[in-house]
C-alpha cells in the first residue's frame, strides 16, 4: 500500500502545483530559479508532476562558498526526468535529476596510490605485498610470500601491502577505482571540515593529497540544498582485474551526490547496467548531428567542461564508471572533449549530479 495522502501533504502538493505556473512564467521569460524555488522543484517532484512543469536544460542556481570564504553563482542543469532507485529500495517516478553546469572549484584524486608502506616484520593473512618492478620502469608487481613468512626487507627495502589483491600491481601505482573504497564519492557525500571527510576503506587505502586543504563538498553548498536531494542507491560495476571485484562484478551503495555514468552520459559503455541514458545528453549527441550514442575514445567539442569560477577554462571532469580492464583506471572527459581513461590517482574536477 502507497502512503496515504494528509490533509498537509495534500495541501503542499496544491501549492507546488500552484507555484509551479510561477516556473512556467519564468521559464518562458528565461529567467533562473533560485533557492527557494528549489523547495517547491522538489515538492513538484514528489507529488510527480515534473514533467508538466520543467524541461531538459532548466536550471536552478544555488551558491557554493568556497573554503576561503569566496561566494559563487552554481547552475544546475536538469539534465533527465526519470526513475530513481532511493536507498530505502523504493523506486521514485519522475524524479528530477540536476548536474552541476559548471565544474567544481576543486581537484579531487579519485583515489590515490595504494602505497601503504608495509612495516610488520611477517606476512599477514588476508594481506597481499608490492614490490616495485625489477625492470625499473616504474610499476609494481605481486611479493611471493606466504602468510607467516619473514618479510626480507633487506632484499626488497620498499614494501607495500594492501587487502587488495591486484596481480598487475597497478593499484599501487594508479590508486583504485572502486567507488566504495575511493576518496572522490567521500568527499562529494560529506559537509565535514578540512582533514576530515574521508576514512580508510581497506588496510593499504591511503589519503588524498588533498584532504587537509579542501572541506567536504556539501560544506559549500546551502543546506536547504542539500536537504532537497534524495537518497539513491548507486550500482557500479567492477574491474575485471583485482580481487575482489572480479568475482563480486558489481555493487551497491548509498549517496546524495554522485558522479555520472558512461551510460547516463550517452557515451557507449563498456557494460549495460549503470544507468539510465539522460536526455539532456541524448540532445547533445543529436545537437551534435550524430545517430548514436558518443564513442569511447571519441572527442566531442560538445562535452567540453569549464570551471565555476572561469567559464572560459576548459577542464578535466571525472566519470563514475571504473575501466574495466584494470584496477587503477576510470573513465573522464577532457579538457578537449575526449571521452578517455586513465589513472584513478590523478587529481581533475568533476561536474556532479544530484536527484530531487
Amino acid at each position: 500500500m502507497g502512503k496515504v495522502g494528509t490533509e498537509a501533504t495534500l495541501l503542499n502538493i496544491l501549492g507546488a502545483i500552484s507555484e509551479g505556473n510561477l516556473y512556467l512564467k519564468n521559464i518562458a521569460q528565461e529567467q533562473k530559479f533560485d533557492l527557494q524555488n528549489v523547495v517547491t522543484m522538489k515538492n513538484i517532484s514528489d507529488a510527480g508532476l515534473a514533467r508538466q512543469y520543467f524541461k531538459i536544460g532548466d536550471q536552478v542556481i544555488v551558491t557554493y562558498e568556497s573554503a576561503a570564504g569566496t561566494t559563487y553563482d552554481m547552475p544546475w542543469d536538469v539534465v533527465h526526468i526519470g526513475d530513481a532507485l532511493l536507498a530505502d529500495g523504493t523506486t521514485k517516478k519522475d524524479a528530477i535529476y540536476l548536474q552541476s553546469h559548471y565544474a567544481t572549484l576543486e581537484a579531487i584524486q579519485f583515489d590515490h596510490e595504494e602505497n601503504e608502506k608495509a612495516t610488520e616484520e611477517t606476512a599477514q593473512e588476508g594481506m597481499y605485498y608490492y614490490i616495485p618492478n625489477p625492470n625499473g620502469d616504474g610499476s609494481f608487481q605481486l611479493l611471493t610470500i606466504n602468510t607467516g613468512d619473514t618479510i626480507d626487507y633487506t632484499a626488497n627495502p620498499n614494501v607495500y601491502h594492501s587487502a587488495i589483491k591486484d596481480t598487475t600491481g597497478n593499484i599501487v601505482r594508479y590508486g583504485y577505482n572502486r567507488e566504495t573504497h575511493a576518496a572522490l564519492p567521500q568527499w562529494l557525500n560529506s559537509n565535514a571540515d578540512k582533514g576530515a571527510w574521508w576514512t580508510a576503506k581497506h588496510t593499504g587505502d591511503v589519503a588524498p593529497n588533498q584532504l587537509a586543504s579542501v572541506r567536504g563538498f556539501l560544506a559549500g553548498l546551502p543546506k536547504d540544498f542539500v536537504d532537497c536531494m534524495s537518497e539513491l542507491t548507486i550500482k557500479q560495476f567492477l574491474n575485471t582485474v583485482s580481487e575482489p571485484d572480479k568475482t563480486i562484478g558489481s555493487e551497491t551503495y548509498t549517496a546524495k551526490v554522485f558522479l555520472p555514468r558512461l551510460e547516463q552520459m550517452y557515451v557507449n559503455p563498456q557494460v549495460v547496467g549503470e544507468g539510465e541514458a539522460w536526455d539532456y545528453y541524448k540532445q547533445l549527441a543529436q545537437g551534435a548531428g550524430l545517430t548514436d550514442k558518443f564513442a569511447q575514445r571519441g572527442t566531442y567539442p560538445i562535452l567540453i567542461s569549464y570551471a565555476l569560477e572561469n567559464h572560459t577554462s576548459a577542464q578535466v571532469v571525472r566519470l563514475a564508471s571504473a575501466y574495466r580492464g584494470g584496477s587503477g583506471g576510470t573513465w573522464y572527459v577532457n579538457s578537449s572533449g575526449v571521452v578517455g581513461s586513465g589513472g584513478a590517482n590523478g587529481a581533475y574536477r568533476c561536474r556532479p549530479a544530484c536527484v530531487i
